[in-house]
């Protein structure tokens, strides 16, 4: 007993040191970040003189690791190796990915065989394949097609690799697979459905033997194998058609963990009527965005609009997503034809987007770090920091890089008039011809508006469209004449933009600059052959424009052009004329000259007789 109570004793006072210890821990780690502080303040006093170009450090914040070096490195201050050496020691992520998201080589040598290995887990058998103790993993559900097809595999091949995680493909479905298929609980390749409702009909009592609880268990088995193997924290699922109905399930349980979910050719609408569950309400069980995936069977309820889409929309605003593949059958993301072009080619484009979607919010950029920040810098025309934004992996265009009235970086770079910033942002492949805002203007038109004429010019450069027209019709030459932007217009007539684009109320630029007074406008316009006498769709021609708001001065511009024009179109006319008439004297001319070369062709050849009979004649003679 005596022993025993010393034993007690000991590890009480174990417990009390260890929880000394740990109260300490916090004191010295903010004394060394106070030390550390100060000195990044010296730093950036220092720093903020030389140069405007912001580190990485200053868009993400420096890592703990690296301020403590610094700290330490530069006060001098005392070093406590146990500590230290514990936090080195500890393996960290190997992170996210950077840059575009990974294209699919799927000619290259490791996308011609699956390249991860079959382990069994309490029970469940499942391919696995990745980057572990990376904290993502995704958990792919096969199709009717089996956890063993190949395409399937190496669809987990890719994601894994692109996305710098781990993937796992569970064995799902019941054995012996349906009439003997090869994939082990799959349907034979040469199964082939081409009406859903009624070719799934023959497969109902296969598909159904057991319910979702029992799907749902080896669900869960996966997502433990991925914790505990990967060390996976954030999880995302593919579903592929009857995988769809079970990804459902699976998302809901995995809570908090789950981030998003790529739903290949859905079949929710029909497995769902046979589950006796409403589509909406199973939707609905995902805590995440969601991208549906649609070939040609697919109903319009999963298109964005659709009551199916709405169901994600309304909680992930912005965030929901949906891609036509309308032209492929059923299933051709696991059996369609690589050796078809067409369906090779929507192969491809389906699998590279399921990884980018799935990037995205699998690894979601840190908060200041992001979309948002890039659009604040292509505002303020920062051209390095984007760079390294952009490098990351930041979108340059696109949904993604849109702020909350869809207004992509490029537009805000044109707002402020940073051209270089542009030329960037279309190297990393941003459309310059994206649209946004309430108006659904192009970044041509905010340049325009802005009289930012550098800007316009090398929009233009960048193949900008000058002839697109925003919600209410307005080209961005309608946007120069409201403005008075003088050279931005002169630089668009340069460019070839169309003189006379009508709006919605039939209005030429022209019309614009008449109602707003600009008369050094309409003189280019005129200049430029604008229509003088167009009419709006209230039947209103410029000059009537210019005489109701009383610009009397552009009146008379207008009248004298006017005149200009008629007495150009009387001499015109007059030139035609003479043109006419000496056309037609032309061709009375080659008319009478025939009959006159006849006559004196006639005579020629008498004339070429007479001296043939002279000569007679003085033979004769002699």
């Amino acid at each position: 007993m005596a022993d025993e109570g010393k034993l007690t004793a000991e590890a009480l006072a174990q417990l009390e040191e260890d929880e000394a210890q740990r109260q300490d821990a916090p004191k010295k780690e903010h004394r060394r970040r106070d030390k550390g502080k100060e000195v990044t303040d010296d730093k950036e006093r220092k720093g903020s003189k030389e140069s405007k170009v912001k580190s990485p450090d200053e868009i993400f914040g420096p890592s703990d690791a690296e301020g403590e070096e610094d700290q330490e490195g530069q006060e001098g201050g005392e070093e406590e190796p146990n500590e230290q050496d514990a936090e080195v020691e500890e393996p960290g992520p190997p992170g996210a990915p950077t840059g575009f998201t990974m294209k699919w080589d799927f000619e290259a040598e490791e996308s011609q065989s699956p390249q991860g290995e079959e382990t069994k887990f309490e029970d469940l058998t499942l391919y696995h394949v990745g980057t572990q103790n990376n904290e993502v993993a995704i958990i792919v559900i096969p199709d009717l097609w089996g956890w063993q097809a190949p395409r399937v595999r190496l669809l987990a091949d890719y994601i894994a690799k692109a996305i710098n995680g781990f993937a796992v493909v569970p064995r799902f479905l019941d054995n012996p697979p349906y009439k003997e298929g090869p994939h082990d609980d799959g349907v034979p390749e040469d199964f082939c459905i081409k009406n859903l409702d009624k070719d799934l009909m023959s497969l109902r009592s296969w598909l159904m033997k057991d319910t979702y609880e029992f799907f749902l268990m080896k669900f869960k088995i996966a997502a433990n194998f991925v914790r505990r193997t990967a060390g996976a924290i954030r999880i995302g699922v593919v579903g592929i058609g009857w995988g769809a109905w079970m990804a459902c399930y699976g998302a809901e349980s995995l809570q908090a963990e789950f981030s998003c979910a790529v739903l290949h050719t859905p079949l929710l609408h029909i497995l769902g009527a046979w589950d006796g569950v409403s589509i909406p309400r199973l939707i609905g069980k995902f805590g995440g965005p969601v991208l549906f995936t649609l070939p040609a069977e697919a109903p319009k309820e999963y298109e964005r609009g659709g009551e199916y889409f709405e169901v994600n929309e309304a909680l992930f605003r912005r965030q929901t997503e949906c891609d036509d593949f309308r032209s492929m059958p059923y299933g051709f993301v696991c059996t369609g034809d690589m050796s078809d072009s067409r369906e090779q080619q929507e192969i491809v484009r389906a699998f590279e987007r399921t990884a980018q979607f799935l990037r995205k919010f699998l690894w979601p950029f840190p908060l200041g770090g992001g979309y948002a920040y890039l659009r604040y810098l292509a505002g303020k025309g920062d051209v390095e920091a984007m760079k390294k934004l952009l490098d990351m992996g930041v979108p340059a265009g696109g949904r993604d890089s849109q702020d909350e009235i869809e207004q992509a970086p490029v537009i805000y770079a044109a707002r402020e008039g940073f051209a270089q910033a542009c030329k960037v942002l279309a190297q990393y492949q941003a459309d310059v011809n994206e649209v946004g805002g309430v108006a659904r203007e192009t970044a041509l038109h905010v340049a325009v508006q802005h009289n930012k004429v550098r800007v316009v010019q090398t929009l233009l450069n960048l193949q900008a469209n000058p002839q697109l027209q925003d919600s209410s019709g307005q080209a961005p030459l309608h946007k120069a004449a409201r403005d008075g932007t003088v050279s931005c217009l002169q630089t668009l007539i340069a460019a070839a933009a169309m003189i006379d684009p009508r709006d919605t109320c039939e209005q030429t630029p022209v019309h614009i600059a008449c109602f707003f007074g600009r008369e050094d406008i309409v003189s280019k316009l005129f200049t430029a052959r604008a229509d003088v006498v167009a009419e709006n769709i209230r039947g209103q021609t410029p000059r009537k424009v210019a005489d109701r708001h009383s610009f009397s001065t552009l009146v008379q511009l207008i009248d004298k052009e006017i005149e200009k024009r008629e007495i150009e179109e009387h001499y015109a006319n007059e030139e035609r004329e003479k043109e006419a008439q000496q056309a037609l004297k032309a061709i009375e001319f080659d008319e009478r000259p025939s009959s006159k070369a006849s006559k004196r062709s006639g005579l020629s050849k008498q004339s070429s007789s007479r001296p043939g009979t002279r000569e007679s004649h003085r033979s004769k003679k002699k």
